[in-house]
């Protein structure tokens, strides 16, 4: 054995790093397993949700959506994309609206989700942000008249973004949420 290994300072310090190491290994495994078991309770409840909404009809009489849900994941993430950072690609939000049911709208709406947003684009939970559904990105974002049009396509899956609804969740936002 080396010098180094023989030492005094290192026989010392060793069982303390092999105790950290351990420590550390443990926390490591135990928050992974704690991971997993959230994570697959928030699968479930999302295809639940996702569940309930094909399950009820809109208000426009859909009881199917017009779109798959991975058509519905790349809509919800466009709208976010077109909301975030600085501007607001207005023409964007309504193209990707446009054609889908009210159904479609509800599962866009959900597979949207919350997204962390403050004054005016993306700012994370840690820098002061704060989760936001689609309605509260589109209220930050969007001047009266474009909130009107918007509310105007929302109204047929029985959801409306509208100012008064400030710091409100619809009925079946709510559900959706």
């Amino acid at each position: 054995m080396s010098s180094f290994l023989k030492s005094a300072a290192v026989k010392t310090a060793l069982p303390y790093v092999i105790g950290i190491g351990a420590a550390a290994g443990v926390t490591y495994a135990a928050y992974r397993l704690i991971k997993r078991v959230f994570t697959d309770e928030q699968e479930l409840e999302h295809e639940n949700d996702v569940a309930e909404v094909l399950n009820n009809s809109a208000p426009d009489g859909s009881t199917r959506p017009n779109i798959t849900e991975a058509e519905a994941s790349s809509i919800a993430q466009t709208q976010l994309m077109a909301m975030e950072g600085f501007g607001t690609d207005e023409s964007e939000l309504f193209d990707t609206l446009q054609g889908l049911n009210g159904k479609a709208l509800q599962l866009v709406y959900r597979k949207f989700g919350l997204h962390p947003g403050w004054g005016g684009g993306y700012w994370p939970s840690w820098a002061g942000g704060y989760n936001m559904d689609l309605f509260g990105w589109y209220r930050m974002e969007l001047d009266e008249e474009e909130l009107a049009q918007m509310s105007a396509i929302w109204a047929k899956a029985g959801m409306q973004p509208s100012r008064e609804q400030l710091g409100q969740v619809s009925p079946v936002a709510k559900a959706l949420i």
